[in-house]
């Protein structure tokens, strides 16, 4: 479970971030705790909090055609190259939709005219 230090709020997880003394900031050496709110009743409660108002969100941009879901598993690089080709994959055929710049645009010539 989640600890925090009670003088620097440094965040750890006893399984996947331990300190290396148990229940010692290895910042700054203060007390680690467990919030009180840190228990199984409170976090379903906030998770069925959370499903209830993004349940009906993800309906609406599925039904409209809108939402993109990408897989989760895997490494951070395999998910950081499955969102990139999904956010390619909706830039590219817009790309051809977008008017063409005059010639002169981005040019780095100026012309002055006579007064």
């Amino acid at each position: 479970g989640r600890r925090i230090c009670c003088d620097c709020q440094t965040p750890y997880h006893m399984v996947f971030n331990p300190p290396r003394q148990a229940g010692v900031c290895d910042r700054c050496g203060g007390e680690l705790y467990q919030r009180k709110d840190d228990n199984e009743e409170t976090i379903t409660a906030r998770l069925k909090t959370f499903h209830g108002q993004t349940s009906p969100l993800i309906d609406y941009y599925r039904n409209a055609g809108l939402l993109i879901e990408i897989e989760g598993e895997g490494d951070v690089s395999e998910i950081t190259a499955r969102t990139m080709a999904s956010i390619q994959s909706i830039l590219e055929p817009r790309r051809t939709e977008w008017p063409q710049q005059p010639s002169h645009v981005g040019s780095s010539r100026v012309e002055m005219a006579d007064a």
